[in-house]
């Protein structure tokens, strides 16, 4: 058995879509890593299919790390912005 997909399943996975385009798209909606074959056909390791068909993500079925923390907005640099002198323009005049 070959490491990738064979055109024969593709065509039958992404049935009725016969552009090679639409078949990509299709598979990247899945959430199936797809590349593309010099004739322009996708190229889908068994692998990663079978691993995002039986509900594992796709990138992180060998990660062993734990996912990084979600990214949080830098109040300091926020605030140093909104305080700086604008450059350019036409500056308000208290007093």
């Amino acid at each position: 058995m070959k490491p990738y997909l064979s055109d024969d399943e593709i065509n039958e996975i992404c049935d009725p879509l016969t552009q090679p385009h639409a078949q990509i798209r299709y598979l990247q909606g899945l959430g199936i890593p797809v590349s593309r074959k010099p004739s322009g056909r996708p190229l889908v390791g068994r692998t990663a299919f079978d691993r995002v068909m039986a509900g594992a993500p796709a990138e992180a079925a060998n990660d062993t790390h734990a996912p990084p923390a979600s990214p949080q907005p830098d109040h300091a640099a926020l605030q140093q912005l909104f305080n700086r002198q604008r450059k350019h323009g036409t500056q308000a005049k208290i007093g």
